[in-house]
C-alpha cells in the first residue's frame, strides 16, 4: 500500500502524523510526505521521505488575522465572510501553490490512500481529482468543520459551498473538482473522545503518541527533582516568535518562582536574555522536546497548543492553560475533563497563576481527572492498529 501524508507546513502538525506514518512504514507500506519546502528539513529529521510541492510564499505564513468564536458571533452575513476570508487567505494561497505539484506527484505515484491535515486545503482537491480515498487527521477539537471548510462533512451538496474562502472554489473548479463539503471518509482523531465536540465528523480514534522531534535527552531529565517540577512550555515550533512576545510569559514566571518548585522552561526560540535574572530553581531548556521533559513533571503550564496539551494528557500530567488568541477552544474543551484549569491570558496575574498551579499540584480531584484522561488515551487504538483500518479503506 502507498500512503500519502499531507501535513500543514508547521512542525507540530507534522509531528502529530509521524507515529502513524512510521507505523505504516513498519508494516511494510510505502510512505511519502508531500509538503511545502518550508517543512522539508523537519520532515527529513523525522526519518520520513519528503516530496516538495509548492513555492516559497504562503507556506511561511501560518494563518491570517485571528478570528475568535466570540468575534464571529458578533458579526453576520457579508462581514462574517470577509473576516473568515482574511483568516483563511494564507491557507488558500498555500493550497494554490501546492495543488499543481500535488496532482502531478499523486498521478505518477498513485497512492492508495491520502491522510491529510485538516488545514491542508489542497488535499481534498487531489483526492477528488484522482479518486483516492481521503482521511482528515485532526490535531485537536474538531471546531474547524463548523466554519468554512472543504473537508467539512457530513453535510453534502452546496449548502455551505457559497461560504468557502475566496479563491478556493475557483481553485477546485480549475482542476474540475466538484464543490461539496464531504470529501473525506472520516477523521483520524487523537483528541480524547470524552471532550471532543459532539458533532465531530466520522471519528476514527487513535492513541496519541507524544513526539516533538528528534533531540538528545539531557541527564537532568532522566529523573525527578527533589521538589515538584513544573514545566512551562511556551511556544510550539512555528509559533515561537508570537508566544515569546506574550506579556503573560513574565507574569507566569513570576508566579512560579515564588513557589517551592523546580521550573523547566521549554519552547522553540525562547530568548534567555529576555527572561532577565532567574533563580537557581529555574532551568531554561529551550528546544528540549516536551515529550522528553514531561514524564518527570508534576504539572505543566502552557499557552494551549494541542501538541503540548495532548503530550501532557497522555502522560497524566495536570495542566494550567493560558491560551493565546485563537486557542480558547483547545483549552475550553480539554478542561471540561477536569484535568486542568484555564486562565485568560490578559488577566493572568501572578496571583491567579499561582493559585492555579497550587490547585493542579495539590487538588486530588484534578489529578484524578488527569489520570482518567491518560487512561482514555491509552485505551484508544494505537497507530499500529490504525494501519489495518487504512488498509481496509484503501
Amino acid at each position: 500500500m502507498r500512503v500519502l501524508f499531507i501535513p500543514f507546513p508547521s512542525p507540530p502538525h507534522l509531528f502529530f502524523m509521524t507515529p502513524l506514518a512510521w507505523a505504516c512504514r513498519a508494516a511494510g507500506h510505502e510512505v511519502r510526505v508531500a509538503g511545502h519546502p518550508h517543512l522539508t528539513e523537519t520532515t527529513l529529521r523525522t526519518g520520513l521521505s519528503p516530496v516538495e510541492v509548492g513555492g516559497d510564499g504562503a507556506g511561511r505564513r501560518r494563518h491570517g488575522p485571528a478570528v475568535t468564536q466570540a468575534g464571529l458571533a458578533r458579526t453576520s452575513g457579508d462581514e462574517r465572510h470577509r473576516l473568515l476570508d482574511r483568516r483563511f487567505a494564507p491557507m488558500v494561497d498555500l493550497a494554490g501553490e501546492m495543488a499543481p505539484g500535488l496532482v502531478r506527484f499523486a498521478d505518477r505515484w498513485q497512492p492508495q490512500i491520502v491522510v491529510a491535515d485538516s488545514l491542508a486545503f489542497a488535499a481534498p482537491l487531489v483526492s477528488a481529482a484522482l479518486g483516492i480515498p481521503l482521511l482528515r487527521h485532526l490535531t485537536g477539537p474538531d471546531v474547524m468543520h463548523r466554519t468554512i471548510y472543504p473537508m467539512h462533512g457530513p453535510i453534502t451538496g452546496d449548502e455551505y459551498s457559497p461560504n468557502w474562502p475566496e479563491g478556493l472554489r475557483e481553485l477546485f473548479e480549475e482542476f474540475g473538482v466538484a464543490i461539496h463539503n464531504d470529501h473525506s471518509l472520516g477523521s483520524i482523531d487523537p483528541w480524547p473522545g470524552s471532550v471532543q465536540v459532539p458533532d465531530a465528523h466520522a471519528r476514527i480514534p487513535v492513541r496519541h503518541i507524544p513526539y516533538h522531534g528528534a533531540a538528545p535527552s539531557p541527564e537532568w531529565a532522566w529523573g525527578r527533582a527533589g521538589r515538584p517540577r513544573v514545566c512551562l512550555s511556551w511556544g510550539e515550533p512555528g509559533d515561537a516568535a508570537r508566544a515569546a512576545q506574550s506579556p503573560a510569559l513574565p507574569r507566569i514566571l513570576d508566579a512560579l518562582t515564588r513557589r517551592d518548585v523546580e521550573v523547566v522552561v521549554t519552547g522553540s526560540g525562547i530568548d534567555r536574555d529576555r527572561l532577565g535574572t532567574l533563580p537557581e530553581t529555574v532551568r531554561v531548556a529551550g528546544d528540549v522536546p516536551a515529550d522528553v521533559v514531561l514524564p518527570t513533571c508534576d504539572a505543566v503550564v502552557s499557552e494551549g497548543g494541542t501538541h503540548t496539551i495532548l503530550a501532557a494528557a497522555a502522560l497524566g500530567v495536570p495542566q494550567v492553560l493560558v491560551p493565546l488568541v485563537e486557542r480558547p477552544p483547545n483549552a475550553a474543551t480539554f478542561c471540561e475533563s477536569g484535568a486542568g484549569i484555564t486562565l485568560d491570558a490578559g488577566g493572568a496575574d501572578p496571583e491567579a497563576v499561582g493559585r492555579a498551579v497550587d490547585a493542579v499540584l495539590g487538588d486530588e480531584r484534578i489529578r484524578a481527572a488527569a489520570r482518567r484522561i491518560q487512561d482514555e488515551i491509552a485505551e484508544a487504538p494505537s497507530p499500529v492498529e490504525l494501519v489495518h483500518t487504512l488498509e481496509k479503506l484503501a
